[in-house]
């Protein structure tokens, strides 16, 4: 998700009164679900130069993790929780979005157009 389909969103809510929003939670999430690798693909097929993302090994990231001075529970916790986003087991799409704004959220290849200049 985006900066502008957040401010639309946070709009939404704020002018377009619906007593059946009233203490219900919104989740509002991107329009896809996209692997890092996709992200890099993206990234690359707009900037006309390759973009490779590398993961480190659960081991590399503990030891990254540690040298840098976190606790080993802090850093065991963190590997386990970017395990859990590296398998996905955290991805999901929302509605919500849509169900506030009327519309479909910007995908990341289109945002990444507007903001293009800043990354050449």
């Amino acid at each position: 998700m985006n900066l502008a389909d957040a401010a639309d969103a946070a709009l939404a809510l704020l002018l377009k009164r619906d007593a059946s929003w009233d203490n219900r939670p919104f989740v509002i999430t991107g329009p896809e679900l996209l692997s890092s690798a996709e992200v890099a693909a993206i990234l690359s097929k707009s900037l006309g130069k390759e973009i490779k993302f590398v993961s480190p090994t659960a081991e590399e990231q503990k030891a990254g993790f540690l040298s840098a001075g976190w606790p080993e529970w802090q850093a065991t916790g963190a590997v386990e929780l970017l395990d859990l986003f590296k398998n996905n087991q955290a991805a999901f799409i929302s509605p919500d979005f849509q169900t506030l704004t009327g519309k479909q959220g910007t995908k990341l290849a289109d945002w990444f157009e507007t903001v293009k200049p800043a990354f050449q």
